[in-house]
């Protein structure tokens, strides 16, 4: 199995404005109608702990992200991915080598490993730029992130909750990868478990 190339990318993680999502290899279907939840909060959840979940959520601008996300929706851009809409949204800037990032092999069973310190933007980012030279890829993540459809193609649901049913879905997604990969494909994986807390 290849290894991936370290030091290709700075991210500088300030948000100058606004952000959205979109999927990966087309456009958003028009008309569609589903609605993915914009939550934390699962309806198994005590009524207080969603309370509070969701209180917390609408403080740090959940609602603002779920207006961009049903906008960006309705007004797709031909041809942009899921993840370079969130980047324009976002107003991120990617500094990154382009020589670098062009080693990463092209084809053959591919495991990418990159840090997690700032939560979902580094999900967004890591999976754009290896969008730019692999154009199928598949991304492990806790299964809350799941919701919306237009990236569901891309994400092998993690469960942790302790059911019968989360254990079927992380035994289904340990096949699903280890199939992908034996196929020749890439997996991306953010093992980081904590996300950054300090200005540093």
């Amino acid at each position: 199995m290849r290894q991936g190339v370290p030091g290709f990318m700075n991210v500088n993680p300030k948000i100058n404005g606004n952000m959205m999502l979109r999927r990966p290899h087309t456009a958003p279907v028009a008309g569609s109608t589903a609605d993915p939840t914009f939550s934390y909060a699962s309806p198994d959840d005590p009524r207080l702990k969603q309370i509070i979940i969701k209180l917390v959520e609408r403080l740090t601008g959940q609602p603002r992200l779920k207006r961009m996300y049903l906008d960006n929706r309705a007004n797709p851009v031909s041809g942009e991915t899921f993840f370079a809409a969130a980047i324009r949204y976002l107003r991120l800037h990617l500094d990154f080598d382009m020589a670098r990032l062009s080693e990463i092999p092209k084809e053959g069973p591919l495991v990418i490993v990159a840090n997690h310190p700032f939560g979902v933007i580094d999900g967004l980012v890591v999976s754009h730029l290896v969008s730019l030279v692999r154009g199928e890829f598949k991304v492990l993540t806790n299964a809350v992130l799941t919701q919306a459809p237009e990236i569901e193609d891309y994400l092998l649901p993690v469960d942790f909750d302790e059911t019968r049913e989360a254990l079927a879905t992380n035994i289904q997604t340990r096949r699903i990868a280890r199939d992908l990969l034996k196929a020749g494909g890439t997996i991306i994986v953010f093992p980081g478990g904590t996300v950054s807390t300090s200005p540093g």
